[in-house]
């Protein structure tokens, strides 16, 4: 990831597989404060949106300016992570949440599938839980359980949208 600098907020940036969109995640500059996340085309002239989330993670996009990510929320009584699938007006199109942390997001080329995976799956603590998300219809497709200690790296779709998943080394 590099750094970019779009509407005065610099941060973490993810482009698009065909270059059109960029994507900035700004984390809060204090605990009482929100994050941000901007999504802008290539030209970066104009933002698209800017959205305020409380600590965006883990955040891709996808040709189709769809943009996947996590947040991480402190406020309620108990620490949780939450899936977040934006679409091209940053309108929530999907999310999940979840006690356990997420470790990797992924979104196909056409941003019409998602995938998430969760470290330390609820009840199954040495292990990753991944969510394959239809995107369109808004659900879970899939759920896979990885008993592995290893860890997860990066997920991401190859072009025949499959999913990929690679371990910390």
């Amino acid at each position: 990831m590099e750094i970019e600098t779009i509407a005065g907020l610099t941060g973490k940036a993810s482009y698009s597989p065909n270059g059109n969109f960029v994507v900035v995640r700004q984390f809060p500059p204090s605990e009482l404060e929100l994050g941000k996340v901007v999504l802008a085309n290539s030209a970066r002239t104009e933002p698209i949106y800017i959205r305020s989330i409380k600590y965006p993670d883990h955040i891709k996009v996808a040709n189709s300016g769809v943009v996947i990510l996590c947040n991480v929320e402190h406020e309620n009584p108990e620490f949780f992570n939450q899936l977040l699938i934006l679409d091209l007006t940053g309108k929530k199109m999907f999310d999940k949440k979840s006690n356990c942390p997420i470790c990797a997001t992924a979104i196909n080329h056409d941003g019409t599938i998602g995938a998430v995976a969760f470290a330390g799956a609820e009840e199954y603590v040495e292990s990753y839980q991944i969510f394959v998300i239809d995107i369109p219809n808004s659900k879970i497709a899939q759920t896979n359980q990885i008993p592995d200690r290893t860890g997860i790296a990066e997920m991401y779709f190859d072009e025949s949208n499959s999913l990929k998943v690679q371990g910390v080394s």
